[in-house]
């Protein structure tokens, strides 16, 4: 979380979710360390949060899949498909 009091004296929050956790994380880096074959792939995901009154967000894979069941139950609630 990074905070800083303004000159109007509010303190204002922003928060940084990594999923999947770095291995190590300082105030100013991230590290992971992978290791990948030759045209493996390793996704990253990196939420920033302005609102300090938000929950914190779903892993990116399980928003995912959350957003996707919310969007079929919709679209059987109004008829479609």
């Amino acid at each position: 979380m990074l905070s800083y009091r303004g000159l109007d004296a509010k303190v204002r929050r922003t928060t940084l979710t990594f999923d999947p956790a770095p291995q190590q994380l300082t105030t100013g880096i991230a590290v992971y360390d992978f290791h990948l074959a030759p045209g493996e792939m390793r996704p990253i995901f990196l939420a920033v949060s302005c609102d300090p009154a938000q929950p914190r967000p779903l892993p990116f894979l399980r928003g995912i899949i959350a957003a996707r069941r919310e969007l079929r139950q919709s679209d059987r609630h109004m008829g479609v498909g």
